[in-house]
């Protein structure tokens, strides 16, 4: 038997499912759904989820940035890396990149890149 927080993100993420078939290109949707997924630890859907709402919307900064935490919480600091740096190319100010880049630079022993990077 589920527990009641199970059964309720299982219905959520079944209701989320639903709510794609219907509209597909919803970002909302998308990152309520990634964000459902990561919390039921399913982590390559939810990384897999940031990939169609990146090919949807190639300019959006949201399912780069979800995909730099989901990557980074599982010390995938590479991949995080490349991640934030999608989201500076698409917005060369956006703060959260800067410091989440740094963080993953950080990870991988580039201090000196890591400490340009929060200087940003």
């Amino acid at each position: 038997m589920k527990s009641g927080d199970e059964g309720l993100s299982q219905e959520s993420s079944e209701a989320l499912k639903k709510a794609i078939d219907l509209d597909p290109y919803s970002p909302l949707i998308l990152r309520e759904f990634v964000r459902t997924l990561k919390s039921q630890g399913k982590y390559q859907e939810s990384e897999d989820t940031c990939k169609q709402a990146i090919d949807l919307n190639p300019e959006a900064t949201w399912p780069w940035i979800e995909l730099a935490i989901l990557t980074g919480s599982q010390g995938k600091h590479a991949e995080t890396e490349s991640a934030y740096r999608s989201v500076i190319n698409i917005d060369p100010a956006h703060p959260m990149a800067w410091s989440g880049l740094s963080i993953a630079l950080a990870f991988q022993e580039k201090y000196l890149e890591s400490e340009n990077a929060i200087k940003k």
